[in-house]
């Protein structure tokens, strides 16, 4: 399968990576990430665009984004929870 440009018929098309900022969230919970994805470019007149590609590398940076961010809260809660328990604590039986 060989991609043409859309705007000018022509198969001189390359890729390169663009740093994007993507918001994860919304309101005041939004974080904003950055990340590297691929866009098309034909050679001949300049034209870019994303295509599925682009969105999956986007898909892929919130996922990881999201993991990360799950990760660290649960360390977080776990390491509030051990707080102020002390080096000899032992959970009573019941």
């Amino acid at each position: 399968m060989f991609l043409r440009c859309a705007a000018c018929g022509s198969r001189n098309l390359t890729e390169r990576d663009v740093d994007e900022t993507l918001t994860v969230g919304e309101g005041s919970a939004a974080e904003r990430i950055r990340a590297a994805v691929p866009i098309r470019h034909c050679s001949d007149c300049g034209e870019e665009w994303a295509d599925r590609k682009t969105e999956a590398a986007r898909r892929d940076a919130v996922e990881r984004h999201l993991a990360e961010r799950r990760a660290r809260e649960k360390r977080e809660r776990k390491d509030a929870a051990g707080a102020g328990a002390g080096p000899f604590h032992r959970p009573s039986r019941s």
